[in-house]
């Protein structure tokens, strides 16, 4: 690599160095969400969740940013509102832990979507940031959906995965039976930056009423528990 630099001019020299620099800095760093480094505090990362636009407000998938809406609109989001809430058989004005074990939710939109954003930590660090979307799926639209996110990250540079295979989801594959008759999650993971240090997942969650729904976790394995508490 000396050998390489010494050859080039010193503007393109230190032009691929800084290139160099960079490419280090973000393998090494934390794994990001929308940017942000997940690490530090909890409320640290709720702030900066925050001045990304996300919000304390409960969102509905219908969420209407004009208020004025019509009667019929307001109602319809009433209804799914209430839907979703019978679908995860949530008790109404409760909100839905999750099997993520998130305690505190904020709303807003990600990736095209609705979604939902919480923060875990491990000894008072962020170690995950979990994204659900708010959307409600049946089996057919799921499939489409997890397969669409899945193509966006194997197209994306910046994302390697296990072996270079593809990790959608064939069409006959039984998604409600392997998840609730066989217990078997279905996940796919990419690692941020090709590192394996810094995996993001999606999965799919089983609702109520045959409905589903998608869930990122964006991790930061230095700030997982590993066993050090044992």
């Amino acid at each position: 690599m000396k050998g390489i630099l010494t050859s080039m001019t010193p503007l393109v020299a230190a032009a691929a160095m800084c290139v160099m620099t960079q490419t280090a800095t973000a393998q090494s760093g934390a794994t990001r969400f929308m940017g942000i480094p997940i690490d530090g505090s909890k409320n640290e990362m709720i702030a900066k969740l925050k001045d990304k636009g996300f919000s304390d407000k409960a969102l509905t998938v219908n969420d209407n940013a004009d208020a004025t809406g019509s009667a019929l609109q307001r109602a319809a989001d009433a209804y799914s509102y209430l839907y979703n809430q019978i679908a995860e058989g949530i008790g109404l004005g409760s909100d839905d832990e999750s099997s993520a074990e998130v305690d505190e939710w904020l709303y807003g939109e990600f990736n095209g979507a609705k979604v939902r954003v919480g923060v875990q930590t491990n000894k008072g660090k962020a170690c995950r940031v979990v994204v659900e979307e708010l959307k409600l799926y049946d089996e057919s639209d799921i499939r489409q959906r997890y397969n669409n996110l899945c193509g966006q990250f194997e197209a994306n540079a910046r994302y390697g995965m296990v072996g270079g295979r593809t990790q959608t989801l064939a069409n006959g594959f039984d998604i409600y039976h392997e998840l609730e008759m066989n217990n078997i999650p279905i996940v796919a993971t990419y690692y941020q930056d090709q590192n394996t240090n810094k995996p993001v997942s999606i999965s799919i969650k089983c609702c109520k009423m045959s409905k589903f729904r998608i869930m990122l976790c964006y991790d930061n394995s230095a700030n997982m528990a590993n066993g050090d508490d044992l």
